[in-house]
């Protein structure tokens, strides 16, 4: 056994292992001692053996492993605007966002990102429900390699509040049926009803309690919901917010995302719990920013106001009342956007009845078209894959941007359809200008009249005033 062959043998070893096809070398050196039963075993076989286990393991490594390409390819990025308690249309829009077959369990795999821009909750009778399988849907989909990111809307905002002025009236009696009847003290079981107050009181003590603090559903919108994000990468890189974010927003909280997002959690905690807790030392606090008080009411702070990034309706205004509005509004979106490094930025909040709708250029998308049923009452989705950007609709699927018109910064004028590829006939906002009119006032009539009395109007882009919550 000279040296030589030793390294020969262990190059090929090297060569064959790495590709995954460990080989055995033969030894240079054993010996076997029968008489006392004593076998040494030379250190090259031994290494060998130990190489190829180590080899044999890795190439059996998961596929989302960081040195995998296809971890690292682009991967699509995918929203559903507000859901407002319709589960029929809410899974519908799971569906159209190629995230879930069946609408209730992730399916689209890895590498995608997926947000829901807030109001989940409210009018429709399915509030609990929809949130719920959102969050079994973000489990599902972190376990595949992806992303679910829900935004704080005013509706979740007002339940922290705890004002349920909008909480659909089906809902909470459902829930005081099911709290009173479990109890078996009367009942249909027992020929016997406690009457509609009493369901209606047992449902709202069952609702509070369902979003109160250190509950499932209470936390999670307290500790996870955001009002600001940027999600995506390159030609998709995306701000989104749930009712837009503004210049002043940023420069109140150091030009940061993060640190607005984390004085709205402080915020939130501080009146949750009735004390701020902080860990900071004098070294590590940060005096640029605001500190929450804790005795304020969140209504009052910049970031929950009726200016703030879930209740402002700047975005949708309609501009066309003020000279120099829109030049201004949108001057001020391109900063914004650069500040964070998005392509573009995406709200919810004001319905769009005639469907998605492109502002400044394409450098705006309003996507709340009306999915619950106390509006318009449709499945919709938003995509965004190699720069393409797609509205789709159960009856179409309109392009909203193209990779050309993101590079060059110059989105196209009118929006096309997948389904008959007739330009002309299909608006900006994906919906033919004979439908305006009448899905205008069908959202009207929709809103307006309600359980509570409150006779609400939808905002819409250049249309009926903006009233609606």
């Amino acid at each position: 056994g000279t040296s030589k062959p030793r390294e020969r043998c262990g190059g090929d070893r090297l060569a064959t292992a790495t590709r995954g096809l460990p080989r055995a070398c033969p030894s240079t050196s054993m010996a076997v001692w029968l008489g006392n039963a004593r076998v040494v075993a030379s250190t090259q076989t031994l290494a060998l053996f130990v190489f190829a286990l180590v080899a044999s393991a890795s190439a059996e490594s998961p596929s989302h492993v960081s040195g995998d390409p296809a971890a690292r390819a682009p991967g699509r990025l995918v929203a559903v605007p507000d859901l407002h308690g319709d589960l029929a249309h809410a899974r519908r829009s799971f569906q159209l966002a190629g995230i879930s077959t069946d609408g209730d369990s992730w399916s689209a795999g890895a590498n995608v990102e997926f947000v829901q821009t807030g109001d989940v909750v409210d009018r429709g009778e399915h509030s609990i429900e929809i949130l719920r399988l959102l969050a079994k849907l973000q489990n599902e989909a972190r376990d595949a390699g992806s992303n679910v990111t829900a935004l704080l809307g005013n509706h979740e905002l007002l339940t922290l509040q705890g004002d349920y002025r909008y909480v659909a009236r089906e809902e909470i009696v459902r829930l005081g049926t099911e709290s009173l009847e479990s109890k078996k003290l009367g009942g249909e079981e027992m020929g016997t009803g406690y009457g509609l107050r009493a369901y209606w009181a047992a449902g709202l003590m069952a609702w509070k309690k369902t979003f109160a603090p250190r509950s499932e559903l209470g936390d999670e919108i307290r500790k996870n919901r955001l009002l600001a994000t940027v999600v995506g990468e390159g030609l998709c890189a995306t701000l989104f917010s749930h009712a837009g974010v503004r210049r002043s927003h940023l420069r109140k909280h150091g030009d940061s995302i993060e640190a607005l997002n984390a004085f709205a959690f402080d915020s939130i905690a501080a009146v949750s719990d009735g004390d701020h807790h902080s860990t900071e030392t004098a070294e590590t606090a940060d005096t640029t920013s605001p500190k929450p008080d804790p005795n304020r009411f969140l209504g009052s702070l910049d970031v929950f106001d009726t200016d703030s990034p879930v209740w402002n309706r700047f975005w949708s205004d309609d501009w066309d009342a003020r000279q120099g509005a829109e030049r201004a509004a949108c001057a001020e979106l391109e900063s914004i956007l650069a500040l964070v490094g998005a392509r573009r930025m995406v709200v919810g909040h004001t319905v769009q009845p005639r469907g998605m709708t492109m502002r400044c250029g394409g450098r705006l998308h309003l996507i709340d078209v009306g999915i619950s049923d106390k509006y318009v009452g449709r499945g919709a989705a938003w995509t965004c894959e190699s720069g393409t950007v797609k509205a789709h609709y159960d009856d179409r699927v309109v392009v909203l941007e193209t990779p050309r018109a993101a590079e060059t910064s110059e989105p196209e004028t009118e929006a096309k359809s997948e389904t008959n590829g007739d330009a002309a006939s299909i608006r900006s906002d994906g919906a033919s200008s004979s439908d305006a009119k009448k899905d205008s006032e069908r959202v009207s009539t929709r809103v307006g009249g309600g359980w509570f009395g409150r006779t609400k109007t939808s905002g819409v882009v250049g249309g009926a005033e903006k009233k609606e919550l």
